[in-house]
């Protein structure tokens, strides 16, 4: 008998699925949020997760939180009202299937059957053909030889030429003094300065300002471009995700969210903060509250930017001027430090990460602050 885990934060409704569950022919596992539901998927290994979407559970997070545990178990989302847009929006997200009310046993079974019927393996026979001439497969192989050679030639050349140009210049002095935070949105680099209340867009290339524009409202401390939002950090705490135009429109804000922070980076699930004066990492769910699931010691000097890399989280220690990679599992480990040559004479203070896809940059005022320009720093690590 195949069994599904049913996740619904209300009891009405997730004794109803199970009761449906198990008219069906599964072997229902109750769950009542994220927590109890990746339990249920580490232990009872479902065939597939059934999980409600509504105003006391957001489907978005569940799918999310599952692919990232286990990526190949589908998800079926039941919604509570019709809502074309909003079952669009689930499936993009990697629900398998989505289920409109009212529920019934008919759609549910039929919805369930047909979900585990596509995450299986189709076959299909190919009947044999006799052996090709073997001429013409000849000159074929040595013509796509030959152009593969010449194709790579070419990419060899073009590539070294674009590393050249790349290592040409490494460090820019900013028309501002005072950077405080920085992030990627493709291929523009994007630095806050806090003197001035303004976020500059550098092209990467040059450095040269594309763009000038200003948070609206309290300017904050940190701020992180992610895959589809801004994320930024006042200094009271308090986290607002905002639309990724010129404007920077409010999408949500989460009050007292992060107390203390001084840093934050959203990796494309979590959200990572840093708190300078307490000095520890804290990982937060990306739910409605920005729940803490996680606080750790920092085990640096003090904390001034965060950054992830694609594989894992690192962080700035401006004390003792170097790069930290954590370990995403414990990040109170250290799995590797980097000591950064730019900033030991002493002369200028780091206080801003970014990482661009292949390399980190770091922006930083002068000792004393305001003395001379910021600069940004382009850095190249011999292996990660």
């Amino acid at each position: 008998m195949p069994s599904v885990g049913v996740v619904a934060a209300d009891a009405a409704s997730r004794g109803d699925l199970v009761l449906l569950a198990g008219e069906s022919g599964y072997l229902a596992h109750p769950a009542a949020g994220v927590g109890e539901a990746l339990e249920v998927l580490r232990e009872r290994r479902p065939s597939l997760m059934l999980v409600t979407d509504g105003p006391d559970q957001d489907a978005e997070v569940l799918v999310r939180e599952i692919a990232a545990v286990s990526p190949l178990v589908p998800v079926v989302v039941a919604l509570r009202k019709r809502d074309a847009v909003r079952a669009v929006t689930l499936m993009r997200l990697g629900a398998s299937e989505v289920v409109a009310p009212p529920w019934t046993k008919e759609d549910l079974a039929a919805c369930l059957s047909k979900t585990l019927r596509a995450e299986g393996t189709a076959f299909s026979v190919v009947p044999l053909r006799g052996p090709a001439s073997p001429a013409p497969i000849f000159f074929l192989g040595v013509a796509l030889f030959f152009g593969l050679a010449i194709g790579y030639a070419a990419l060899q050349r073009q590539a070294a030429n674009r590393v050249a140009a790349y290592e040409e210049k490494k460090t820019w002095d900013l028309p501002y003094r005072h950077p405080s935070a920085a992030s990627f949105n493709g291929t523009d680099l994007w630095v806050l300065d806090w003197f001035t209340q303004s976020v500059y867009v550098h092209s990467s290339a040059d450095l040269g300002v594309r763009q000038v524009s200003h948070f609206p409202g309290e300017l904050p401390v940190s701020f992180s471009v992610g895959p589809d939002a801004v994320w930024s950090l006042t200094p009271g705490g308090t986290v607002a995700r905002r639309m990724k135009d010129e404007r920077m429109r409010l999408l949500t804000e989460y009050p007292q969210a992060a107390p203390g922070a001084v840093a934050l980076v959203f990796d494309g699930l979590y959200l990572w903060t840093a708190d300078a004066k307490a000095r520890v990492l804290r990982k937060h769910l990306n739910d409605e509250k920005l729940t803490v699931l996680g606080s750790w010691p920092y085990p640096g000097g003090k904390p001034a930017a965060l950054a992830f890399d694609g594989v894992t989280l690192w962080s700035l220690d401006s004390k003792r001027r170097e790069l930290l990679r954590h370990n995403l599992e414990r990040p109170e480990e250290v799995t590797r430090r980097v000591a950064l040559a730019e900033y030991q004479d002493g002369l200028l203070r780091p206080l801003a990460l970014a990482w661009d896809g292949e390399r980190f940059w770091t922006a930083a005022e002068s000792v004393p602050p305001g003395k001379a320009p910021g600069r940004v720093f382009r850095h190249s690590l011999a292996e990660r």
